[in-house]
């Protein structure tokens, strides 16, 4: 009887290493190896003064490109932690500025940039399950520094 138990418990050990063994070993050695680190760039208040434009820079040491992300806040609100929040993602990104053209209407500009994500509407205020908070929109442009400009242009194809 002792060796059936033996067998069984196992055997429903190899399963659970099996199963969160690879997520729990690759998540320690993110944190330890390879640990995020935020910054924020830039913080540009819009027209009417009632939310932020946020620039924020990640970075994971010397084995990752810098990313930046872009998102808009309530003025004064804190750098969000949950990559949802941002409407914007790049990667080797030169020259990034924000700019407001008006008050709900903000360009993300660069030289040069490798975007990753783009979502060209941000609501700032929006919380699940309270319809009025999506009420304030911002309209997010990109806006690169040349009529011309291809992210290729100059590599070899």
């Amino acid at each position: 009887m002792r060796a059936v138990l033996w067998t069984v418990g196992a055997f429903i050990t190899g399963i659970v290493v099996t199963a969160f063994g690879p997520s729990l070993v690759n998540s320690a050695l993110s944190r330890i190896i390879l640990p995020e680190q935020r910054r924020e760039v830039a913080r540009v208040p819009s027209p009417d003064g009632t939310v932020d434009a946020l620039m924020v820079g990640s970075s994971c040491g010397p084995l990752c490109s810098d990313t930046y992300l872009v998102t808009v806040v309530p003025k004064g609100g804190k750098v969000p932690t949950d990559v949802e929040r941002y409407a914007f993602s790049a990667n080797d990104m030169v020259d990034a500025q924000l700019h407001w053209k008006q008050p709900h209407l903000l360009e993300i500009g660069d030289k040069k940039a490798l975007i990753n994500d783009f979502r060209n509407v941000s609501y700032p205020f929006a919380k699940f399950g309270d319809q009025s908070s999506w009420r304030y929109k911002v309209d997010l442009r990109l806006a690169p520094s040349s009529e011309g400009f291809s992210y290729l242009q100059g590599a070899a194809q």
